[in-house]
């Protein structure tokens, strides 16, 4: 199972409070990269700087990376075109990259980064394989019909999964502790 953008985050926050707890000085950064999506967010300011945000929640956060999915699946009902398809993908895809992941709990990122961007991962192997078929000579809707349906029931369950990770964030008082 590939590691994501959100895990390694995860991770990386984890090995952080680890080697805090430990008293080591400093810890450098993997270039490790989702294998789909792209990296999310820049380095944020460090804490204490005269331009350091203050803690956001998970769902301030994630909200607009989740619109985006969401707008995705409720325009897929309705019916799109390839170039509607590959314009809501970069939307998306630029919602992604202004995720701050270095600022997001480990909490947060599993119960709701971690499907999101799954979702997205899998809305992204749906369009690999339509603009496939759209290249090629011969191909029809209804040959690659089934297989974008089912990629997309699978995001849209990754999405809501997702949504209700998000929402048991920052409904439940201990859980919402988590995100500040």
């Amino acid at each position: 199972m590939p590691i994501n953008a959100f895990t390694l985050a995860a991770l990386a926050a984890l090995l952080a409070l680890a080697l805090a707890g430990c008293g080591s000085g400093t810890m450098t950064e993997s270039a490790t990269v989702s294998q789909q999506a792209p990296r999310a967010g820049t380095p944020g300011p460090h804490e204490g700087s005269p331009n350091a945000r203050p803690a956001s929640t998970c769902e301030t956060e994630l909200s607009a990376f989740l619109g985006t999915l969401g707008r995705l699946r409720r325009r897929l009902v309705a019916g799109l075109t390839y170039e509607q398809y590959v314009s809501e993908i970069e939307a998306i895809r630029s919602a992604y990259g202004a995720v701050p992941l270095k600022e997001l709990d480990v909490g947060c990122l599993t119960a709701a980064g971690g499907p999101a961007e799954a979702s997205f991962n899998t809305y992204i192997e749906a369009g690999n394989d339509w603009g496939r078929c759209v290249g090629a000579p011969g191909c029809e809707a209804v040959t690659v019909e089934p297989v974008l349906q089912r990629k997309w029931r699978a995001a849209a369950k990754a999405l809501s999964e997702a949504q209700a990770g998000l929402a048991n964030a920052t409904s439940s008082p201990a859980r919402a502790a988590l995100t500040r």
